[in-house]
């Protein structure tokens, strides 16, 4: 064993040097994926990365490294007042990327932060941004239906929003600059889906879960349904009930397997999603 130490003593010295190197390397994006706000951006992104979308790499290192840099440097605020909408907006300021990426097609930017032993789930909405409007609403986690904190702010309130083009907004709020990245894929046309000659597309829609669909309404039924977009990464995997239907390991999603056109349907979901509103 010594003799092999001394012969490998360089190798072995370099495998460790490498190893603690890339734990240095990499603890920034440890750092901002575990920081007490959890951001669904994040959540997105891991998630589609481990389904084998690899182009969202560089958009995650874009935005997850910086902002793990500044948390290891620069301590967050703690909310004072969860009833004050602006402290909590001052707060959040302080735990979100300067590049905030709005999957969602809602225009939702959501996230999770914890006060007083509680967690409160909640979003920023950009919906109104060329109006220069925010939407940041937020809710004890353990009762959805309860009381809502909702404001919506502007100039008047500190925040000042300007449009960089259709879908990036810069917003500034007590010194903070945030651009908010929005997607484009919302009037996104199918490429392969088969659909029935009385059925339009409505929108391609991008849930907080990650799964993507498409949204159509059926002329003759006078009915909207969502298809699973499965041009994109899936984002879950997908187990057969029967012959008939599948539902998903992770979000339990339940989809009817349409052989005629080879599409899967959704037709039912999990119903604690329903009560926590997620």
């Amino acid at each position: 064993m010594k003799k092999f130490f001394k012969k490998n003593f360089r190798k072995i010295y370099l495998i460790i040097a490498f190893f603690i190197l890339s734990l240095i390397l990499l603890s920034p994006i440890f750092i901002a994926t575990n920081n007490d706000v959890f951001l669904n951006q994040f959540f997105l992104q891991k998630t589609w990365i481990k389904q084998g979308d690899f182009s969202e790499i560089p958009v995650f290192l874009k935005s997850a490294y910086p902002f793990g840099l500044k948390l290891l440097f620069d301590k967050d605020l703690t909310i004072v007042d969860i009833n004050d909408t602006s402290n909590v907006l001052d707060y959040l300021f302080n735990n979100i990327p300067s590049n905030a990426y709005v999957y969602p097609t809602e225009t939702y930017y959501y996230y999770k932060f914890p006060f007083e032993g509680k967690t409160y789930a909640g979003n920023l909405r950009l919906l109104d941004a060329r109006e220069g409007k925010l939407h940041i609403g937020y809710y004890d986690v353990d009762e959805p239906h309860g009381q809502v904190h909702y404001s919506v702010l502007d100039g008047s309130d500190g925040v000042e929003i300007k449009s960089i083009d259709k879908y990036n907004y810069e917003v500034t709020y007590k010194g903070m600059r945030k651009v908010f990245h929005l997607t484009s894929m919302a009037s996104q046309q199918p490429k392969s889906l088969n659909m029935l000659p009385e059925e339009e597309f409505i929108a391609h829609i991008i849930d907080e879960s990650g799964i993507i669909f498409f949204l159509l309404y059926n002329n003759e039924t006078a009915s909207f349904y969502y298809i699973l977009d499965e041009e994109q990464s899936l984002g879950d995997t997908f187990y057969f009930l029967n012959g008939f239907y599948l539902i998903g390991e992770r979000t339990k999603y339940i989809f009817y397997k349409d052989d005629e056109y080879k599409r899967k349907l959704l037709v039912g979901v999990y119903q604690k999603n329903i009560y926590l509103n997620n």
